[in-house]
């Protein structure tokens, strides 16, 4: 089965997979491992959890193992607390490996060719606070090097004692667009390199040839949607750190997509690229992938805003009508009292750019002074002025 099609399948039955419990929301440490928990002792000792960490403010860290094979293959998800998509799409795919799986994949293949360890969540305490540092307000991804977190520490060791001849490093990107396009990036691949000189090492060929497995088996599911994320070099990160030492690593960067700020579809993305560059691992298919298909991606670039409202009717000093569109920025946390809150970020001919969400400009004048770029407002305030309706979820 060509990996397109493979992944085509497990995309088509993520759902009955899905841990339903879980989602972007409520991403936390004590649900995660609650979750965990049930679905390890529901596999019929297909996942174990061979090793834990603790974080800064003590909370336990679990490195899941499935598998016994020859090839070793460790997952890091969440080390930026506030990037919760991956993790989801690991715990559907721990339910996945712990049951029979499908038709067109066995985990009892992979289990008997790799051994497969996942770090789901790295940063616990950044994730109960939703906030992309540590307890200790370190970006655990420039600790690679000096190893200033317990959390860093624990990845380290397990790198050091499995010698991980594969590593996938789990991210959520800013929302991006592909290449010159207004498309929406779904998801964003790197095979970063070990140096400034950035040499085609065998490590990072490695590494290029399982990024390409990605970009053609989901190349289908997000058409025209798969980028490359920026490949400068930094030598405190881990993904760079990783391929230095010996262990070929690829970045996935959880992209978005228009109309599901819930980033349900990326969640089903990762799913079928990770399992099916998984099988292209055990059964050495990736060997056979042109790397064409990696380094023809597009790059990253800019050209989307979380929420474009087209149209609105700006005031005039002399109280005559201009029509503009506002981009607006948002982490779509939704408050109790105020719901969601946007940053205005810009102001004026938005044709050409993309957003998750897009609203009609209303019927109602809004002043200059309501649209200051910078300024971080309620959306619900600011659509009451405009007139306009907001989804359920947003109020």
């Amino acid at each position: 089965m060509s990996r397109p099609a493979l992944a085509a399948a497990l995309y088509r039955v993520h759902r009955r997979f899905r841990v339903s419990e879980l989602n972007s929301q409520n991403c936390r440490h004590r649900f995660v491992s609650h979750e965990l928990k049930k679905i390890v002792a529901g596999s019929g000792g297909r996942l174990s959890i061979e090793a834990t960490g603790q974080s800064t403010e003590e909370r336990i860290i679990p490195l899941v193992r499935f598998g016994s094979g020859p090839v070793s293959i460790l997952l890091w998800s969440q080390m930026h607390g506030d990037e919760p998509t991956a993790t989801l799409a690991l715990m559907d795919i721990f339910r996945f490996l712990g049951s029979g799986g499908i038709r067109q994949i066995s985990p009892d293949w992979i289990e008997e060719r790799c051994s497969i360890y996942v770090i789901p969540m790295l940063n616990p305490d950044g994730a109960q606070r939703f906030s992309r540092v540590t307890a200790g307000m370190i970006d655990m991804n420039r600790d690679a090097r000096r190893l200033r977190t317990p959390e860093a520490q624990f990845l380290r060791r397990i790198q050091k004692s499995i010698r991980p001849r594969f590593g996938f490093n789990l991210h959520d990107q800013e929302l991006s667009t592909v290449g010159q396009s207004s498309r929406i990036a779904a998801i964003a691949l790197l095979a970063p390199a070990a140096d400034q000189a950035a040499r085609m090492t065998p490590v990072r060929r490695r590494a290029v040839q399982v990024g390409a497995t990605i970009a053609r088996a989901l190349g289908n599911l997000a058409p025209g949607r798969i980028s490359s994320y920026d490949d400068a070099h930094e030598p405190r990160a881990f993904g760079d750190m990783m391929q230095a030492w010996g262990t070929s690593t690829v970045l996935v960067e959880s992209g978005h997509w228009k109309g599901d700020h819930e980033k349900e579809k990326i969640r089903s993305l990762n799913f079928a690229g990770l399992l099916t560059a998984i099988h292209s691992i055990s059964d050495g298919s990736y060997r056979r992938i042109s790397v064409d298909h990696y380094h023809a991606l597009p790059g990253n670039s800019k050209r989307a805003y979380d929420i474009i409202i087209r149209g609105v009717r700006v005031m005039n000093t002399d109280r005559s009508q201009r029509q503009s569109d506002v981009g607006l920025r948002t982490s779509w946390k939704k408050e109790k009292r105020t719901g969601v809150s946007v940053r205005v970020c810009e102001v004026g001919d938005l044709r050409h750019f993309s957003s998750i969400l897009e609203l009609p400009g209303g019927r109602r004048g809004v002043e200059p002074s309501h649209l200051t770029p910078g300024l971080i407002l309620p959306l619900p305030f600011l659509a009451r002025n405009l007139h306009i309706s907001l989804p359920p979820n947003l109020l």
